[in-house]
């Protein structure tokens, strides 16, 4: 979309631009790594999940 509007306006995009691409793209990388708990480089503790189901086993 944006290599489409800058040929059809002739400007070139600016830094803010080249700054949301790379700010969307980090959204979602964080929404792919958060969604795969087990991998990928945030990895959340699943203790207090593992203690909470065995105590409603009782």
């Amino acid at each position: 979309m944006i290599g489409f509007a800058s040929a059809i306006s002739g400007v070139r995009p600016g830094v803010p631009i080249y700054a949301m691409m790379i700010l969307i793209v980090i959204l979602v990388f964080l929404i792919i790594d958060l969604d795969r708990p087990r991998r990928g480089l945030i990895e959340v503790d699943q203790t207090k999940l593992i203690t909470t189901v065995e105590a409603m086993k009782m």
